[in-house]
């Protein structure tokens, strides 16, 4: 299984973010994500056996259980790469609690033996792969997009007739404040 941990993106910032993009597919062509598959990687833990779910999901419990709740807003469009070859992205604002929850997932991983991609943390929303950007392309100014980072989630990777599909194998909640 293709494992990866994450924070889900809410239906309305899903559909607020895929309207921000539209105007955009005429004019790059692109591996265009699909909405339901917008989410803010913590850590990605690659292939992993079946057996292995009971300790990584106590992992996600006990990281979950530690954080609090924080709100996050999708500030701005960029990408990373070659512009014959780039991921096109939307960037959460600054917001400390991220970077944090995402060191201290990677930090029980650690701690607990178990394999993720070492890459530094950049928090971002794929929303495109292998986009071919036209000389002199600029991305357009955002509309912030505010969603609640509310669970994490310890997804499986796969491909379902097809199409690739994130499938949510274990969902923990983060501490509500107040």
């Amino acid at each position: 299984m293709r494992l990866f941990i994450g924070i889900g993106v809410s239906p309305e910032a899903r559909e607020a973010l895929a309207a921000a993009v539209e105007p955009l597919r005429p004019r790059v062509e692109a591996r265009w994500v699909p909405a339901e598959l917008y989410h803010v990687t913590l850590a990605f833990l690659g292939e992993r056996d079946k057996h292995a779910l009971p300790a990584l999901e106590a992992l996600l419990r006990e990281t979950a259980a530690a954080a609090a709740s924080f709100p996050l807003t999708v500030a701005e469009l960029g990408h990373f790469g070659r512009p014959e070859n780039a991921i096109l992205y939307a960037a959460p604002a600054a917001c400390p609690a991220l970077p944090a929850l995402s060191a201290a997932l990677r930090t029980r991983l650690a701690e607990a033996g178990e394999a993720f991609d070492p890459k530094p943390f950049t928090p971002h929303i794929t929303l495109a792969r292998k986009a071919r950007l036209p000389e002199g392309f600029t991305l357009p100014a955002l509309t912030p997009v505010p969603f609640p980072a509310d669970a994490v989630t310890l997804y499986h990777s796969t491909r379902i007739d097809g199409r690739l599909r994130y499938l949510p194998v274990c969902r923990a909640a983060l501490r509500t404040q107040g």
